[in-house]
């Protein structure tokens, strides 16, 4: 595997899925984007939907992803749950994707 993850070609834009909430500045200005990087093992990039974020990018392989959001989820003292998701509050992938708002949490 290539450990230089922005050597790597990047995903098409129809395969990002958008987690989003909160939607202060519009329907899209409050969303992270997510997709894994094609001809990796389990290597990610994460974008914000912000225009002032437009075309920046970060790349991180899974445990990376998963430390970060394993700490994330302590720090803020959040729970999380095993059951899916109900459809529309699912991510949503592609370029006519909309924001569904926050999950819930329990």
């Amino acid at each position: 595997m290539n450990r230089n993850l922005y050597a790597l070609s990047a995903p098409t834009a129809d395969t990002f899925s958008d987690f989003c909430g909160g939607n202060a500045g519009g329907p899209h200005e409050t969303c992270v984007t997510l997709a894994a990087i094609p001809g990796s093992e389990a290597s990610f990039v994460i974008r914000d939907s912000k225009p002032e974020g437009a075309g920046k990018e970060l790349r991180f392989t899974g445990s990376e992803l998963d430390d970060f959001a394993a700490g994330w989820v302590r720090t803020r003292g959040l729970t999380l749950w095993s059951d899916s998701l109900p459809e529309h509050e699912a991510p949503r992938k592609g370029p006519d994707r909309t924001c569904s708002g926050p999950a819930r949490l329990p």
